[in-house]
C-alpha cells in the first residue's frame, strides 16, 4: 500500500492531537519488570512454562545480554524454583525468527526443557489451510478431485487468486473467503513469516488428520493418510523454496 504525503501529514496531526491531551507514565511505571512475564503451570509437563518470546522481549527492554541472569530474575520475582522452569517457543517463530530459534537451541543445549507451541487453530492461515486440505480429502475419488488437487497446489504456490476463485467448490471457504483473504494478503507482506505460518498450519493440520485417521477405516482412512502425505510434500516444497532464496 502506498501512502501519500497528505496521508503522512494527517497521521502526524492525529498523533500530535492525541499526545497533547494525554498523560504520560514516568520511566519506572513503564518499565518491563520480571514479575510481568506470564508463567503457565503445566501439569502435563510438570513445569512452569515461560515463552521464549517473552523472555527475549524482557531482556531487550532491560538491556540484559546474559540469558542466565534474565532467567534468575524471572524466577526470583515470581518465586519459582529454576529446576521447575521450562520454555516454549511458537512454531512460527522457530521457522522465521533466527534470534528466537538460537535462544531456544541454546536453552536446550544447556539442559532446559523446550516445548513447541503450535499455531492457533483460530489463526486465519490455519483456517484457510484446514479448508483447503479438508476440501482435498472430501473430493478424493469424486469428479471434483482434480480441481481440489489444483486448489491445494495453488495454495502451496501462494497463488491466492486461484485459491479463492476455485473456492466455489466448497462452501466453507467461500463463506469466509473475503475476511481470510484480506488477512492472508496482509501477511504476505512478510513472505518468510507467511511461509512459516503456512508450514506451521500444515503441520497442525497433519496432527489433526492423524487423530482423525485413528477413528476411521477403509477408504475414509486412506483419504486422510493420502492428505497427510500431500501436506508433507507441501512443507518440503516450501522449505526447499526458501532454502534456494537463502542460498541466492
Amino acid at each position: 500500500m502506498l501512502y501519500t504525503q497528505s496521508d503522512l501529514v494527517s497521521s502526524l496531526d492525529e498523533a500530535t492531537s492525541l499526545l497533547e491531551d494525554s498523560m504520560f507514565l514516568n520511566e519506572s511505571e513503564s518499565s518491563y519488570h520480571p514479575y510481568m512475564i506470564p508463567i503457565r503451570e503445566s501439569k502435563e509437563y510438570d513445569a512452569n512454562i515461560v515463552k521464549i518470546e517473552d523472555l527475549v522481549e524482557y531482556s531487550m527492554a532491560n538491556g540484559i545480554t546474559d540469558a542466565q541472569y534474565a532467567i534468575d530474575q524471572v524466577c526470583e520475582a515470581n518465586d519459582i524454583d529454576i529446576n521447575t522452569l521450562a520454555f516454549s517457543i511458537d512454531e512460527v517463530s522457530a521457522y522465521y525468527d533466527e534470534e528466537m530459534l538460537d535462544t531456544a537451541l541454546a536453552l536446550k543445549e544447556a539442559g532446559a526443557g523446550v516445548i513447541v507451541a503450535p499455531i492457533s487453530r483460530m489463526d486465519p492461515m490455519y483456517q484457510l489451510t484446514e479448508s483447503v486440505v479438508d476440501t482435498m480429502v472430501e473430493c478424493t475419488g469424486t469428479e471434483d478431485e482434480e480441481i481440489a488437487d489444483a486448489l491445494f497446489e495453488a495454495f502451496i504456490m501462494d497463488d491466492y487468486d486461484t485459491v479463492f476463485s476455485e473456492a466455489a467448490i466448497v462452501d466453507r471457504i467461500k463463506s469466509k473467503g473475503s475476511a481470510v483473504k484480506a488477512s492472508v494478503s496482509a501477511k504476505m507482506a512478510n513472505a518468510k513469516k507467511a511461509a512459516s505460518e503456512k508450514m506451521a498450519s500444515l503441520r497442525e493440520k497433519m496432527r489433526a488428520l492423524k487423530e482423525r485417521a485413528k477413528t476411521l477405516t477403509g477408504k475414509a482412512k486412506e483419504k486422510c493418510l493420502a492428505a497427510i502425505e500431500k501436506c508433507k510434500q507441501g512443507i518440503a516444497f516450501i522449505k526447499q523454496k526458501f532454502s534456494r532464496k537463502k542460498e541466492g
